[in-house]
């Protein structure tokens, strides 16, 4: 997606913004596919709260982990110790849990893309992929999601309406990408939309503000055919430079 700092296009095209019907009032969750490579054993440091959903008795400490593909199935390795919790799933769900008052709260791996550590809230869910590789989805409220797109798309340098027009449009494209059906939903490269991953506040207090002035709007026009306002499905950008 490409930076956003006009919205005309998008005007002439009678679309409106407005929230989201009531039936729809808790956050969608986003799932998405996070740049690790091909690899078939991937890192992933616990800073958190966390359980894994396929052995809710096996404790999950803040520590570094490895996840392997062993034989057709995903193993969980401490990797100080080589010691192996957790062998022989089809998937690895770190699930997260309410935070604990004064303590960080998120998961990091290595991201390609951003060719560094990356931090994320929300799950943290392995796959083994078609090709014998593994597969990694953050899944994460939409609302959760939208603050590491615009840090990542646009960044803090532009005007506050510039991003709240970019997080309007951007929880459009998300959402139209939402699947109950599918493994992931998005990408994290600009493919679909770029994602930071976890961004705090005092990181991005322009990007937080414009996603919570904006929450649960998005871009509809009026369909003729239908009698009725239809939620925007293709979106136009103008970029600067």
């Amino acid at each position: 997606m490409k930076k956003i700092l006009m919205l005309f296009m998008i005007c002439l095209c009678a679309c409106i913004a407005i929230p989201l019907s009531a039936q729809a009032a808790t956050s969608p969750i986003c799932k998405v596919q996070l740049s690790i490579g091909s690899v078939t054993s991937l890192d992933i440091a616990i800073d958190g709260n966390y359980y894994v959903k396929e052995s809710e008795k096996t404790a999950i400490d803040r520590r570094t982990y490895t996840v392997k593909i062993v034989n057709d199935y995903l193993s969980l390795y401490e990797k100080s110790t080589g010691k192996c919790v957790i062998s022989g799933k089809s998937s690895l769900s770190f699930v997260l849990c309410k935070a604990t008052s004064g303590k960080n709260n998120y998961a990091s791996v290595y991201n390609t893309y951003w060719d560094s550590n990356v931090k994320y809230s929300g799950n943290m869910v392995f796959y083994i992929s078609s090709k014998d590789t593994l597969t990694l989805v953050n899944q994460i409220y939409l609302e959760d999601y939208l603050p590491g797109v615009l840090y990542g798309e646009v960044g803090e340098g532009f005007n506050l309406e510039a991003i709240k027009a970019q997080a309007v449009i951007a929880r459009n494209f998300a959402r139209n990408k939402i699947s109950t059906s599918s493994v992931y939903d998005l990408g994290d490269t600009d493919n679909d939309q770029v994602y930071k991953g976890l961004v705090t506040t005092s990181q991005a207090p322009k990007c937080h503000q414009a996603v919570s002035e904006t929450k649960d709007q998005y871009l509809y026009y009026y369909d003729e055919d239908a009698g009725k306002n239809v939620m925007a499905t293709d979106l136009f950008y103008s970029s600067s430079n």
